[in-house]
């Protein structure tokens, strides 16, 4: 007896039966296939491209820009600035960035133009498209 991909106890092929050389198929993708996804959302979200600027030299990494105008929305009043173990022109030019998407925010510009304006500012268009950089994909 087997126990299918559902995990119930049945006939017919189980999960375990989908690894075959080294490839788990979780949906249309092997695990090969997510694996490298996650080696690029590590470089990506964790490593922080490795200390790289967008071509605004604002530093790219993980981001929640978009969500401002929503977070404000719903009363939130504070905000953590991640990456305390980033280097020290890192974390500076974080509190910029998010100081300079917030005035903007604050000048009454709507949800879509603050969202526009923070991708312009990132430098990073196609990043930002991918939702690898976005703590709210």
């Amino acid at each position: 007896m087997k126990v299918n991909d559902d995990g119930k106890a049945g006939e017919g092929k189980g999960w375990l039966d989908s690894l075959k050389g080294g490839k788990l198929k979780a949906g249309k993708e092997s695990f090969s296939d997510h694996l490298e996804e996650y080696k690029r959302w590590l470089w990506i979200g964790i490593k922080n491209f490795g200390g790289m600027t967008g071509t605004k030299g604002y530093p790219l990494g993980m981001c929640g820009l978009c969500a401002l105008a929503q977070l404000k929305a719903m009363g939130v009043s504070s905000l953590k600035i991640v990456g305390r173990e980033a280097p020290l022109k890192k974390k500076v030019e974080s509190v910029k960035l998010v100081k300079e998407v917030l005035a903007y925010l604050e000048e009454g510009h709507s949800e879509e133009e603050v969202i526009k304006f923070a991708k312009y500012l990132r430098g990073a268009k196609g990043l930002c498209e991918s939702g690898y950089m976005c703590y709210y994909r």
